[in-house]
């Protein structure tokens, strides 16, 4: 009985040194690569989730901005205007809707999202019964970077 347990007891030393010098055993390398993964999806998801956040944060920014120029100039920009970018740049043609222009509103680099694209921009009219009033949809394309016009993973201002 002395002798087996001396096996065990050696055995057991054996393996506390070798882990100790970086050696493991496969259900240890397993329990690690677990771990591992675990912490990179963990990682990975808190990442992706901080960018989302952040899109829907410049999103309403972007909003807040275009609403700026729409009580200064009268009107959300068209694209004719420059679209989103008469938010950084003075509108150029009509001298009337350049000297109403109180911009820069916002820095161009804040005009894109997260991923590195530009901001979908749409002026709209919203019917309220009898009366129809002009809003703004802006959308960051989202993690897949494709412009699906406010559906798929896109971020929106607007809800449905």
């Amino acid at each position: 009985m002395k002798r087996s347990m001396m096996i065990m007891l050696m055995l057991s030393l054996s393996l506390a040194v070798s882990c100790r010098n970086g050696e493991t055993t496969g259900q240890q390398e397993d329990e690690r690569t677990g771990e591992q993964a675990a912490a990179r999806e963990g990682i990975g998801g808190r990442f992706r989730k901080s960018k989302i956040d952040a899109a829907k944060l410049l999103v309403e920014q972007v909003v807040a901005k275009l609403e700026m120029y729409q009580l200064d100039v009268g009107n959300y920009p068209s694209e004719d205007e420059g679209g989103v970018n008469a938010l950084v740049t003075r509108p150029k043609g009509d001298e009337s809707l350049a000297a109403k222009w109180a911009g820069p509103y916002i820095k161009r680099k804040q005009l894109m999202d997260p991923w590195g694209n530009e901001l979908g921009y749409l002026p709209a009219e919203k019917d309220e019964g009898d009366t129809t009033r002009q809003v703004v949809l802006v959308w960051s394309f989202g993690p897949n970077g494709r412009d699906e016009t406010g559906r798929g993973d896109d971020i929106k201002s607007w809800e449905e």
